[in-house]
């Protein structure tokens, strides 16, 4: 089970939870459920998301390891 979770501030800001759930990986495209830019910005990534903050990543495409979870966001709220 995947579960996402955004709250936007305003137009321009965005800050979004992506959690993986499942003991497997998945590749999701977050604009599917959300509108938010192409590319965000890692915040505060798990252990085990193979994320690293301050990275950019294409919102598109995210592969969220088993049981990983990572909050992305724009970069006026870095």
């Amino acid at each position: 089970m995947f579960q996402e979770w955004s709250m936007a501030t305003n137009d321009a800001s965005v800050m979004a939870l992506i959690v993986n759930f499942v003991d497997t990986p998945v590749t999701v495209d977050a604009r599917i459920w959300m509108n938010i830019p192409e590319q965000l910005i890692v915040y505060a990534p798990s252990m085990h998301s193979e994320m690293l903050a301050g990275s950019r990543v294409d919102a598109i495409r995210i592969t969220m390891p088993s049981l990983a979870f990572v909050v992305l966001t724009t970069a006026d709220l870095v």
